[in-house]
């Protein structure tokens, strides 16, 4: 009984989350064109959510040469909706957490 309790805690602490940064993909990025249009990419992706469903949206420079591809997608089974203020969070932490970007899964979204 003691045994089983023990795991039982030990699995509830197991983290929710789980974060990968991508080992290949250009060095040479503008960030600060990233973060200065996170806000209107997450205005459009904001709203309601089903199991699966996949926004996407892109940013680039052509005089610079960059590219910023972004994703948010609904990994639990259950519907949401994913506020500005989430996707906004979930979008800078990608670009400011990795230097050739990134994803992570928490609380049912997908955040690339």
């Amino acid at each position: 009984m003691h045994l089983l309790t023990i795991f039982v805690t030990a699995a509830s602490l197991l983290p929710l989350a789980s974060a990968t940064c991508y080992k290949e993909g250009p060095s040479n990025t503008n960030k600060q064109l990233a973060l200065d249009n996170i806000d209107n990419i997450c205005k459009v992706m904001q709203g309601s959510f089903h199991m699966g469903l996949e926004r996407t949206g892109c940013v680039t420079s052509a005089s610079q040469g960059n590219k910023w591809f972004f994703s948010v997608k609904r990994i639990a089974k259950d519907d949401a909706v994913l506020p500005l203020d989430l996707c906004n969070f979930g979008l800078r932490r990608e670009v400011n957490g990795c230097k050739t970007g990134g994803d992570r899964k928490e609380n049912g979204w997908e955040f690339r």
